[in-house]
């Protein structure tokens, strides 16, 4: 495509960054990991280099003095991300796809909710899920000839924890691998994509007019259906006080519908009713951006959200650490020392 074909060269020597080229995006279909083909753009072009990706210019940044720059010092100069449109209301609303004030709206109520005290008052949920992680484990070990796949494991591990602080249910993705919840969630974390999904998702990022009109979404209607259903009855649940355990819960979900009853209530207390701030038929929309409020198909975003960028990422994580510590007896001993002195002291 001609589109892709031009010569951007000048247009990043120009911004002191050096001119890159993405691979074919057959990358995709030989099923070869991301962290691969960009680790050997790293070491052709460097740590800052610049392509087109998508038909946008992109900047590739593997240096973590100007990424901590980006995040901490000059956030608020890099508020939007690539402008799309995936025609999935549920993706649509998540915050890393939302820009300017709708996304500086998100990020003022959603930020809050991970502050240090709110997250400890979560941590009873977690040590709740770490308990059937031990007793899954103790079951296992029984057999010592059973050889175990330990990403599973830590990947059911994570998916309790996400379920649970996300959405506030228990569930043991182990054990309960038939629960809709668990059988939803696995099919939104599949990793086994196929060569009409990668047609799918570029028809959707290069000619989102084209999957609008033929009603193509980024995640699978009845996921996105499942998951909007099971919070949506939730959030009824919790404004009602028919929660099943009857008490307060602090989950994430939680957090964010009282955050968005303080917002509420401050904005209803701001409000006038003077004729100039009457907006005109024309200028109506169903959620002003001016509003400190979120509605429910937002919060239905986020918690999605929390859950996609939180389940890869974690169960990895944790799978690569226990793996080190097996192949490092004395690290993992020193942990062990470390954890016994600290849990005897409380």
């Amino acid at each position: 495509m001609i589109y892709y074909g031009r010569d951007d060269s000048q247009h990043w020597r120009d911004r002191n960054v050096t001119p890159g080229k993405m691979p074919s995006m057959l990358w995709l279909w030989k099923k070869r990991l991301p962290e691969d083909v960009h680790r050997e753009l790293i070491q052709k072009y460097g740590k800052l280099y610049g392509v087109r990706m998508f038909g946008k210019t992109t900047i590739i940044c593997n240096r973590p003095d100007i990424i901590s720059q980006v995040l901490s010092k000059e956030f608020t100069s890099f508020i939007n991300r690539r402008k799309l449109t995936t025609g999935d209301a549920i993706a649509d609303n998540m915050l890393q796809i939302t820009t300017d004030d709708k996304w500086k709206r998100l990020r003022a109520i959603v930020s809050p909710t991970f502050s240090t005290g709110k997250l400890r008052k979560m941590r009873p949920l977690i040590d709740d899920c770490l308990q059937t992680l031990v007793t899954n484990i103790g079951k296992m070990s029984t057999n010592s000839d059973h050889s175990v796949d330990m990403k599973t494991v830590y990947g059911a591990y994570t998916m309790e924890v996400i379920i649970q602080v996300a959405f506030g249910t228990k569930v043991d993705a182990l054990i309960d691998d038939k629960n809709p919840i668990i059988l939803n969630a696995k099919k939104l974390m599949s990793q086994d994509f196929k060569i009409w999904q990668l047609i799918h998702v570029l028809i959707i990022f290069m000619f989102p007019k084209v999957a609008k009109f033929f009603g193509m979404t980024f995640m699978p209607k009845d996921i996105t259906g499942f998951f909007t259903d099971l919070i949506n009855k939730i959030i009824a649940e919790r404004r009602t006080g028919k929660a099943l355990d009857g008490g307060k819960r602090y989950d994430f979900l939680q957090l964010l519908l009282d955050a968005n009853e303080r917002n509420s209530e401050e904005t209803h207390k701001q409000e006038t009713t003077t004729e100039s701030d009457v907006l005109s038929e024309e200028q109506t929309t169903p959620l002003q951006l001016n509003t400190k409020s979120m509605s429910d198909a937002e919060m239905i975003s986020q918690c999605v959200l929390f859950f996609i960028a939180g389940y890869e990422t974690t169960a990895t994580t944790i799978s690569y650490a226990i793996y080190l510590l097996s192949e490092n007896p004395e690290s993992q001993q020193k942990l062990f020392e470390e954890s016994k002195s600290i849990f005897e002291t409380k």
